[in-house]
C-alpha cells in the first residue's frame, strides 16, 4: 500500500483517546462509506523476530501493520456477512421447495 503523503496517512486514523492503551481506530472508505474499524497493537512475529504483517522502513513505526490488521478485520466480517446471506438464502429455498446449484 502507498499513502502519498503523511496528511494521508494520517486521515486513515480517528483519534480516539485510546492509543496510549494500545488501541487504534483505521477509517476506510468502502462500498460507498466510511467504516471505522479499532484494532490492537498486539502483533504476531516469527521466532526470527520478524513481523507476519507488512512493515515500515523506520522499524518504530506500526501504521502499516495497523492499517493491514484494520483491513483484514474489515475483509473477514465482509465474508462472514456474505456466508451468512449465503445460508440464509440456501434456507429460504429449501422452505419454499426449490434447490440452488
Amino acid at each position: 500500500m502507498l499513502v502519498p503523503s503523511k496528511t494521508h496517512c494520517e486521515r486513515l486514523f480517528v483519534h480516539t483517546g485510546q492509543e496510549s492503551q494500545g488501541r487504534y481506530c483505521v477509517r476506510f472508505f468502502k462500498e460507498g462509506t466510511f467504516v471505522n474499524v479499532v484494532v490492537d497493537d498486539q502483533f504476531p512475529f516469527n521466532r526470527a523476530g520478524q513481523a507476519l504483517f507488512c512493515t515500515a522502513s523506520d522499524r518504530n513505526e506500526i501504521w502499516p501493520m495497523l492499517v493491514e490488521k484494520a483491513y483484514a478485520k474489515v475483509s473477514e466480517r465482509r465474508e462472514r456477512a456474505l456466508r451468512k446471506e449465503d445460508e440464509n438464502t440456501r434456507d429460504e429455498s429449501r422452505r419454499n421447495g426449490k434447490e440452488i446449484m
